[in-house]
């Protein structure tokens, strides 16, 4: 008959001995507030002093110092196009070309462009 052996150590503590020189670790969901509370904390300083972002340099440095760099870098890439769709909305959609006349759906060119592109080599080369 085969033995069932024991290996743990027999008097291994059941709980982790916490050292008094060990500081405890915010949790996960504690420092994403965390962050989230420096993120507000800059976009408030942004609506505040007219988008200048450097008037609010102590605050973004802040955001940065308690959120992952990517996070950070996507609440401000976020905040830019929340701000465009909302100026949309606010505005409507004016298109860069909207004096030009309607060519039936064709690609337009920008003004002073060449319709042919190989109009400008040939014109070069004369």
């Amino acid at each position: 008959a085969t033995e069932s052996r024991d290996f743990s150590a027999p008097n291994a503590p059941t709980e982790l001995i916490q050292d008094d020189n060990m500081s405890k670790k915010p949790s996960v969901k504690e420092q994403r507030l965390e962050c989230h509370k420096f993120r507000d904390l800059f976009f408030e300083c942004l609506a505040r002093n007219e988008e200048e972002v450097a008037k609010c340099q102590e605050t973004r440095v802040a955001m940065l110092d308690h959120c992952p760099a990517s996070w950070a870098s996507h609440f401000e890439k976020k905040r830019v196009t929340d701000m465009y769709k909302k100026r949309l909305e606010e505005r409507g959609f004016v298109a860069a070309n909207q004096d030009d006349e309607d060519d039936g759906g064709k690609r337009r060119r920008a003004r002073g462009a060449p319709a042919d592109r190989g109009q400008k080599r040939r014109e070069m080369a004369q």
